[in-house]
């Protein structure tokens, strides 16, 4: 796996809550494979599928998926997260899954969102939506994870410095 896209995975692993504010103030050991709950899954394989997941965080009702890509977020990758989508639910039948293609760009992202439609996946940008990795603090107070930009931590709500 290139550099970069480890970087990003331990960025995300250390301060999921850059993923989607609803894990604000959460850890997550690493498991290895999908089963457990509580954990933070890397490059984890998946039952009934010819895959590896960049990241998931298992909960016990909910289940964020995320494929991180180095450049471009696109169609392919879409058609990846799909697969993988279904195999997470064969695994994990009764829990909701929120999913996120991660990547620096997304050429085409109005055609990719229509594709996605209703779906729950959500396309994050690295410098847009999540902060470069070497930009980011950890908040005081509760220990999320902020852009050196960022006057108030996304989490607590109290100043950064």
């Amino acid at each position: 796996m290139p550099r970069l896209e480890k970087h990003f995975e331990s960025l995300l692993q250390n301060f999921p809550n850059l993923l989607t504010p609803e894990l604000c103030g959460k850890r997550f050991p690493v498991a290895k494979d999908f089963g457990a709950v509580n954990v933070c899954i890397r490059q984890g394989p998946l039952p009934e599928c010819d895959g590896r997941i960049d990241m998931a965080f298992v909960t016990k009702e909910i289940i964020y998926l995320a494929e991180l890509k180095r450049r471009a977020v696109n169609r392919a990758t879409l058609d990846q997260l799909r697969r993988y989508l279904r195999a997470v639910r064969l695994r994990y039948p009764r829990h909701t899954i929120r999913s996120f293609l991660v990547g620096h760009f997304c050429p085409d992202e109005e055609k990719l969102l229509a594709l996605i439609g209703s779906d729950p996946i959500k396309i994050l940008l690295f410098d847009r939506d999540i902060p470069w990795y070497t930009k980011v603090i950890s908040c005081r107070q509760c220990g999320a994870g902020a852009g050196t930009d960022e006057e108030f931590c996304p989490c607590c709500k109290n100043p950064l410095l």
